[in-house]
């Protein structure tokens, strides 16, 4: 049985130089959603530590991008049902307000 550090780390080169890590299948996923390989089968059995440094950079870019877009999205839609509650109130004030006049007119 192999222990973590020898199945992870070898000493066989690939694409992008020394490829000296072995991705898990976590890894593979990172690997391909990144773009850095086009296809999950073109990726190598060993890869260098620096494109996995490469993909985890784009993956911490992409994920602090969408949570940016997720809060203001959010935001937004919290502001516009603020606004609808509070139209809503004052067009039933108003109403309310009519209703009155209109009473106090008849009187």
């Amino acid at each position: 049985m192999l222990s973590t550090w020898s199945r992870n780390f070898g000493t066989s080169k690939g694409l992008h130089g020394s490829a000296n890590f072995r991705p898990t299948k976590w890894d593979r996923a990172v690997l391909w959603w990144t773009r850095i390989y086009k296809s999950r089968k073109d990726i190598p059995e060993f890869v260098s530590k620096k494109v996995m440094y490469k993909a985890n950079a784009r993956l911490r870019m992409f994920g602090t991008c969408a949570a940016f877009t997720l809060v203001f999205t959010a935001w937004i839609e919290k502001d516009k049902w603020v606004d609808r509650q509070r139209m809503t109130a004052l067009r039933e004030k108003s109403q309310e307000e009519e209703k009155k006049f209109r009473s106090r007119e008849r009187s």
